[in-house]
């Protein structure tokens, strides 16, 4: 839908398909704009799970009728197409019409818009959104931007699958954040334990340690002591003071000669 083979497919251009003379100045045409719109229109739903509504189950009235002769500008009908999971479906009408359609194909309360395809305008219907139940005619807002009377109605309705979602998601939450306080009052006490008994074993230790210590200092001591006294003996050397008295004594004189 997004791709290459969407111009090919949904655009043609006297100009551009055999580059007649002066194709240049015929590149920016309303067409061209138009089928930008028409891409962006499409990437913004999903459009891959779209079923044409064949059968009319559920564009049951008011889709005019189906030509596959002549020109496609005089074609009046509707086409429509919708999800499996009842959550979306479009229909896509070339001319004014009011179209019946069967809401009971919808899974919750349906929001209604007309699609203006000349100027990607949206137009949210008067009453949406509406119940999905029984049936609803839709009208067509007249005439579009570009004066021409095709629209597209986009139909979406509400998935109630969130609700549940989140309903568990905040259930669990709840749980797990009541819990985790509990668990965590234990621990301190486990740890406050544990420091006690190491604080008590561990003084004992050093007293051994300053034992040795003193014991050590006080035969050092002892091994100096002697080795003063050493000293103190080799000092009284002074003794040749007394040799001096045998030179002081008094020799006898010699008798005088007669």
């Amino acid at each position: 839908m997004g791709g290459g083979a969407l111009a090919g497919h949904m655009y043609g251009s006297y100009w551009t398909d055999r580059f007649a003379n002066g194709w240049q100045s015929h590149l920016n045409t309303q067409a061209v704009t138009e089928l930008g719109y028409f891409k962006n229109f499409f990437q913004s739903i999903h459009w891959y799970d779209l079923v044409p509504d064949q059968s009319h189950t559920f564009l049951t009235a008011g889709y005019g009728t189906f030509n596959d002769r002549g020109h496609v500008g005089d074609n009046d009908y509707a086409t429509a197409a919708k999800t499996g999971d009842g959550s979306l479906a479009i229909i896509y009408t070339p001319v004014s019409h009011t179209m019946t359609v069967a809401m009971g194909n919808f899974v919750g309360p349906v929001t209604a818009r007309w699609f203006d395809p000349t100027n990607a305008a949206f137009q949210t219907v008067a009453g949406s959104p509406f119940p999905n139940v029984g049936t609803h005619n839709f009208t067509t807002p007249g005439n579009n931007s570009a004066g021409d009377p095709d629209w597209v109605l986009l139909l979406e309705a509400a998935t109630p699958t969130a609700t549940p979602t989140a309903t568990a998601t905040a259930t669990a939450t709840a749980t797990a954040t009541a819990t985790a306080p509990t668990t965590a009052t234990p621990t301190p006490t486990a740890t406050a334990t544990a420091m006690a008994t190491a604080t008590g074993t561990v003084p004992p230790t050093p007293t051994p340690t300053a034992t040795a210590t003193a014991t050590a200092t006080a035969t050092t001591t002892p091994t100096l002591t002697p080795t003063a006294t050493a000293m103190l003996t080799a000092t009284p050397r002074p003794t040749p003071t007394p040799r001096s008295e045998p030179t002081a004594r008094p020799r006898p004189s010699p008798p005088p000669r007669p």
